[in-house]
């Protein structure tokens, strides 16, 4: 795995763990909430991305 995609994994688990401690106090369409879901979404379909172009290389 290149450094980049490990960061990135580690931005992602980060952020998955933030998620989850978020949602447990607040409901899920709270837009703290959504916003924090939204910037995993983003942060998963770049992981997703960069593992099709090193799976290419």
């Amino acid at each position: 795995m290149s450094y980049a995609i490990e960061d990135l994994c580690m931005s992602i688990e980060e952020m998955r763990k933030e998620l989850y401690a978020l949602s447990k106090n607040k409901d899920l369409t709270d837009p703290e909430v959504v916003l924090k879901s939204q910037r995993l979404d983003l942060l998963l379909n770049e992981y997703e991305c960069q593992m099709k172009a090193h799976i290419k290389n």
